[in-house]
């Protein structure tokens, strides 16, 4: 691509220039020089599952650069609990990381005797009836299990029974995973750690994307519009992956996760005037003849592919462009599965390899391995 230039060093907050806004080249306004553009970072975190503590890595690294902070952060999938964290923190980006970084090992990863963690849970796992601290709210979830697979089981019945499919087809309407895994873990984590009152008054512009489970319509929340249930349910409901986890509803409407619907990865940090963006990207390196190993992982590759080919579509248009562009720094990891579980492997172990990757990839990052679109010379 002839927009794209080889850094001078692996660190791309080196560069001293800076790129104007797209939105004000779109709308023909006149263009400040360089020197007078004031610098606007933003982090696009996107991660699926738990393999977005990859991002928590990359930020660390971020936040070790001289004089680097995000003034905007947009998040998709549970990148949006990343972003939310990172809004919500009043201190520096360094600050601010080591909290979410906390958040992860301590309340997100997984208890390996239980499998219970700050994700999801399994609806009628009864490891949970093993550790007696956890015994009452075991009780109280198999209760609460029993009623919604009752109700979710009379709705599937009732659709099967009126469908004029066939009885093959009909009998895949009761196959869903979304039925057997629940999102109130994380619910609840996001409700305690979130104070959307400094979300509101950050000095870092969040800005969080969902889609209409019905339309298929992608709403932009932006952080100063976050507030009460609503606003908590919204930031779940980024992760509600469809098909595998329950769709959210939030003021009478089903919402889920966008990654399936945006049309772009970058826009909600162009458009609130970045003029450089980092993006952190996580795909897991597998060997020739490693193949989908169920629908869950089948689901996981597609979106996953969709995501990369939509940003590499997107690093093409603005390189294509003949006006300054903001700069796109890629931070593109590759680790190995190790017998990972994907985007539900929330697993202590896992977490922290992924934390050590992301670290590592920022460290020993190179604009022109990774094709990072950076300022085009004038």
């Amino acid at each position: 691509m002839a927009s794209r230039k080889k850094s001078l060093g692996a660190n791309p907050l080196g560069s001293k220039g800076r790129d104007h806004g797209l939105r004000e080249v779109l709308q023909g306004r006149p263009q400040p020089s360089p020197e007078q553009r004031p610098r606007r970072a933003a982090v696009v975190l996107s991660g699926r599952g738990g393999e977005a503590a990859f991002e928590v890595g990359v930020l660390s690294g971020l936040s070790e650069s001289d004089g680097f902070d995000a003034e905007i952060v947009t998040g998709v999938s549970l990148g949006a609990l990343n972003a939310a964290v990172i809004a919500a923190h009043d201190g520096g980006l360094a600050r601010a990381t080591a909290e979410l970084k906390s958040i992860w090992i301590d309340r997100l990863a997984g208890d390996a005797w239980t499998g219970r963690n700050g994700l999801y849970r399994s609806r009628g796992d009864l490891r949970s009836f093993l550790d007696p601290r956890h015994l009452p709210g075991a009780m109280a979830d198999m209760l609460g299990d029993s009623t919604y697979w009752l109700k979710d089981a009379w709705q599937r019945g009732a659709r099967m029974v009126r469908s004029s499919d066939d009885m093959v087809v009909r009998m895949l309407w009761l196959a869903d995973l979304s039925s057997i895994l629940s999102l109130e873990p994380l619910a609840e984590l996001v409700k305690e750690q979130i104070d959307l009152g400094a979300v509101r008054g950050s000095k870092r512009r969040l800005r969080v994307a969902t889609a209409d489970w019905v339309s298929g319509r992608v709403e932009i929340s932006d952080g100063t519009t976050l507030d009460g249930t609503a606003g908590h349910d919204r930031i779940v409901a980024a992760t509600a992956r469809a098909g595998v986890f329950p769709s959210v509803e939030i003021d009478g409407r089903a919402q889920v996760d966008a990654s399936a619907f945006l049309a772009s990865e970058l826009g909600p940090a162009i458009e609130a005037g970045a003029t450089e963006v980092h993006v952190p990207v996580f795909a897991a390196s597998r060997a020739d003849d490693d193949r989908p190993a169920s629908t869950v992982d089948a689901l996981d590759r597609v979106l996953g592919g969709l995501q990369l080919a939509r940003l590499e579509r997107e690093l093409l248009a603005l390189g294509a462009r003949g006006e300054p562009t903001p700069s796109v720094h890629l931070y593109r990891g590759r680790l190995g599965p190790a017998s990972s579980h994907g985007f539900l492997d929330v697993r202590r172990d896992r977490i922290r390899s992924l934390m050590e990757h992301g670290l590592k990839t920022f460290t020993r990052h190179d604009c022109g391995e990774a094709g990072c679109l950076v300022e085009r010379a004038r």
